[in-house]
Parts: C-alpha cells; sequence; structure tokens
C-alpha cells in the first residue's frame, strides 16, 4: 500500500478506478500533463526590494512554469548571486536546491542547503538568506488567496 505511512490507501493511482468519494473536476476532458524542457526555461529579472538588502547584490530571476486554476499553487525556478537579504513568507513555499548554496536563519536557527536539499517554509515564516556565490532552487508555493503572475 504506497502512502502506508499516512494509513491512506494511494494504490488507485495510475489506474481507471478510482476510490468512492473523489471529486471529479468538471473540465476533466480537459486535463492533459505540461512538460517543460530545461531549454525552454529563462530566468526573468525579480528584483529583491533595496529595503530587504542587508548586503551584496543579490540578483535575483524567476520562471514560472505553472499555476493552478484556482492560482493559489505556483510552480518555478527562481536564482540569486551572492548578497544577503530578509524575507517574509507569505505563502507556503517547498523547494529542491538545484545549484549552489543558501544559508537561512529564522528565530536563531540556521540551516544551509546544497544543491539536492529540500526544505519547507511555512507561511509567516521571516528568514534571513546568506547566499555566498548562487543559488538556483526549483519551488512550489501555495497562497492562501489567489496570486496573479
Amino acid at each position: 500500500m504506497w502512502g502506508g505511512c499516512l494509513g491512506v490507501d494511494f494504490s488507485w493511482i495510475g489506474t481507471a478506478k478510482k476510490p468512492k468519494g473523489l471529486q471529479e473536476r468538471n473540465d476533466m476532458s480537459k486535463l492533459s500533463v505540461r512538460a517543460r524542457t530545461a531549454a525552454e526555461i529563462t530566468l526573468a529579472d525579480f528584483p529583491i526590494p533595496k529595503e530587504q538588502i542587508l548586503g551584496g547584490r543579490p540578483a535575483a530571476r524567476i520562471w514560472i512554469s505553472a499555476q493552478s486554476a484556482d492560482q493559489k499553487t505556483t510552480q518555478g525556478v527562481w536564482d540569486c548571486a551572492a548578497g544577503q537579504f530578509r524575507w517574509s513568507y507569505a505563502w507556503d513555499e517547498f523547494v529542491v536546491i538545484l545549484e549552489g548554496e543558501v544559508t537561512i536563519a529564522s528565530d536563531g536557527d540556521k540551516v544551509t542547503l546544497r544543491a539536492g536539499d529540500h526544505a519547507h517554509f511555512p507561511l509567516g515564516l521571516q528568514a534571513i538568506w546568506t547566499v555566498p556565490k548562487y543559488v538556483k532552487k526549483t519551488f512550489v508555493i501555495r497562497t492562501p488567496e489567489p496570486l496573479a503572475v
């Protein structure tokens, strides 16, 4: 049973059989897999507000890959050059570091993330990001309200 640690049976995934009670989407016939190649990723400038910069020149860029129909879940890629800045999370964010490293400090705790590391930043977190050279991450954010991108 996949997902057994949660006590949930996910064995139906990938089959035509769905458990009773699973809601069908109204637009099921229009659903399709959306895929992108690495060559399609073109990062655009995404400046960190000057009042949040604590040191260096942290030049950030972003690329939005996909967003849910309700605009509350967004996936993309973000990178940043060396520098230090404050960040307040107005959403839940899940990341995987693709390249480089970053040290994130919050409430006396400090963690360094490197390529391959995963992390979750909860809604409301106040953090200080320190990027020694460069960092690139893929992210999924979930916002309480729709986010137009």
